[in-house]
């Protein structure tokens, strides 16, 4: 890893120390001192493959992790990622790779984890996990355990946060489903996709979701953010990894996209909580461009530019009621309209 000077990191525990070792031709780039007394568990690489060989399938699993160990490895450069260190390398989490996988190797690991709580579910958990068995065997959730024993069901997503010279953010503020427009002021974003690397993912999303945007964004890094929640659906707990892709629009760019048309301008919309006052926030709305964009796959999409002020207060509980009350509002252009398959039958100011 490319550096000017020393720096200083602290071990913590469970760490690996050049984890990379055991994967490719690695160079260490620092050095290991204990400031007190600790216990350190050396993995022989031999003696680890060796040990493989009376499974198949650990084999196959062992195989599928250093292929894309070394894909990180030889990827891992800004601006999609930060350059390896013995300490880390970018994106080889165990969910990581796991995601990365070819689909029977998923199922595998899948239904062994299964079993973790196969044998206590009765009643609605029953068919919860029977349900989640099906997606597994499909490959369409990814389940693993942990170290600690702990099982996750696991999403990987891929945001973008552009911003323009003035500092706003592109956000996406709305979705056209099967009844009208349906409020969600977000971030733009993409599910990961078995096999690719974050910044082919972000390709992906501009290839097929903002094609405007292609040749316009600068992008300067990426951070990751990891939540875990409750699965309603499966009652298991799932871990949302989010690869958030920073960016800002090249100097002299615009975005050459379709604009919604604002109807009953004069209609007042009532303040709502943190959204006080309202009128600051109709104007705002009234004034700016809404971008409509149909994707490849015929998803049409709401976008505008906000201030990031304008975006929390619209990501809110109480912001997406305003939002859902003003998009009533807006016409969509019949080009984008046309060629959604979704909307031969939905009105085009009509809202969920």
């Amino acid at each position: 890893s490319p550096m000017d000077e020393w720096q200083s990191h602290r071990v913590v525990p469970h760490q690996w120390l050049c984890e990379a070792a055991l994967w490719v031709e690695w160079t260490r780039v620092g050095k290991a001192e204990a400031k007190t007394r600790c216990s350190l568990c050396a993995v022989d690489a031999e003696a680890f493959f060796s040990g493989e060989q009376s499974s198949f399938a650990l084999q196959e699993i062992a195989a599928a992790y250093c292929v894309n160990y070394h894909q990180r490895v030889i990827s891992a450069h800004p601006p999609h990622a930060q350059f390896p260190t013995d300490l880390e390398v970018p994106f080889t989490d165990y969910c990581d790779l796991v995601l990365s996988m070819p689909a029977h190797i998923q199922v595998i690991i899948g239904r062994e984890a299964l079993t973790h709580i196969s044998e206590k579910a009765t009643g609605k958990s029953r068919a919860a996990l029977d349900k989640l068995e099906m997606e597994v065997d499909s490959s369409k959730s990814v389940l693993v355990v942990l170290g600690d024993g702990k099982l996750i069901r696991v999403v990987s997503l891929v945001v973008l946060r552009l911003e323009d010279a003035s500092g706003h953010l592109f956000a996406q503020i709305a979705k056209l489903g099967s009844e009208g427009l349906e409020p969600k002021c977000q971030l733009p974003g993409v599910k990961y996709q078995r096999g690719e690397l974050v910044g082919q993912t972000v390709d992906r999303m501009l290839n097929t979701k903002l094609p405007a945007m292609r040749g316009k964004v600068n992008f300067s890094g990426i951070r990751r953010e990891n939540n875990e929640k409750v699965s309603k659906e499966y009652g298991v707990n799932t871990r949302y990894l989010r690869s958030i892709c920073t960016a800002t629009l090249a100097e002299g760019e615009s975005l050459d996209m379709p604009v919604c048309e604002v109807l009953c301008e004069d209609a007042p919309v009532a303040a709502i909580g943190s959204l006080q006052p309202a009128n600051d926030l109709e104007s705002t709305l009234q004034s700016d461009k809404v971008f409509a964009v149909r994707s490849a796959d015929g998803e049409v999409n709401l976008y505008m530019w906000l201030s990031r002020e304008r975006f929390q207060a619209l990501s809110s509980a109480s912001g997406e009621k305003w939002l859902c009350a003003w998009l009533a509002r807006l016409q969509l252009p019949a080009d984008v309209v046309a060629g959604s398959s979704e909307c031969e039958h939905t009105p085009t100011g009509g809202i969920q």
